[in-house]
């Protein structure tokens, strides 16, 4: 299993997004130490080697990256902004020889195909700029995959994501609270040069149908 400073030192080399980021669409990147933790914490609850993944909303592809590391046998990572995907495509095809692909598209009229991954991990927009746009994607990955999604959303949404996990027959649990970082990139909202935001990565588990029984699935 990668090591975490490790696997810190190596997202380091992923770049920031690159002039102003679009307001709308809340692109702040995940920090190195904030994705060598969460995929820490995904491997202490289960194996990532030979699963096929997917990032949604994967930004400059800082999660894509990371999971590259971890021996999966592919990423379906998938960015709206274009000018965004073909930077983040050059900078994965220049830092890792692994399988994936990088699909530009909006996350709420995708249609996918009809086979589906092993797992989900993502950061999603929190729904400050677009209501409920947190909630779409986690729809979408709960559609998408046949096993857990992993997601970062903010503190203040656990007790309704808790009631929509079980509403969608997924188990939920708050693997850590983390106070995330936001540098000061629109002076129209951001006072200061580095606010913080308290966010909750969280493992939506996947529950198995089986014979007309409900199975939860424990990795």
């Amino acid at each position: 299993m990668i090591k975490k400073k490790q696997l810190e030192s190596f997202l380091q080399q992923v770049p920031d997004f690159e002039g102003k980021p679009n307001w709308n669409l809340e692109q702040h990147m995940t920090p190195p130490s904030f994705a060598s933790e969460i995929i820490q914490l995904i491997l202490n609850e289960e194996s990532l080697e030979n699963l096929v993944c997917a990032d949604f909303g994967c930004g400059t592809g800082m999660l894509t990256a990371g999971l590259l590391c971890c021996n999966v046998a592919h990423v379906c990572a998938y960015e709206f902004d274009e000018k965004v995907a073909q930077e983040t495509l050059q900078t994965l095809q220049e830092m890792h020889d692994g399988a994936f692909d990088l699909i530009i598209t909006n996350i709420k009229h995708h249609k996918f195909p009809s086979h589906k991954v092993d797992l989900v991990l993502m950061n999603p927009p929190f729904g400050t700029k677009e209501a409920n746009i947190d909630t779409v994607f986690l729809l979408q990955a709960f559609e998408h995959s046949n096993g857990n999604v992993y997601s970062i959303h903010k503190s203040s949404t656990r007790q309704y994501l808790e009631k929509l996990a079980i509403e969608n027959k997924r188990t939920f649990k708050v693997l850590k609270e983390f106070e995330f970082p936001l540098p000061k990139k629109f002076s129209k909202y951001h006072k200061k040069d580095l606010a913080f935001t308290q966010v909750d990565f969280i493992k939506f588990g996947y529950v198995k149908q089986q014979e007309g029984k409900q199975e939860i699935q424990l990795n």
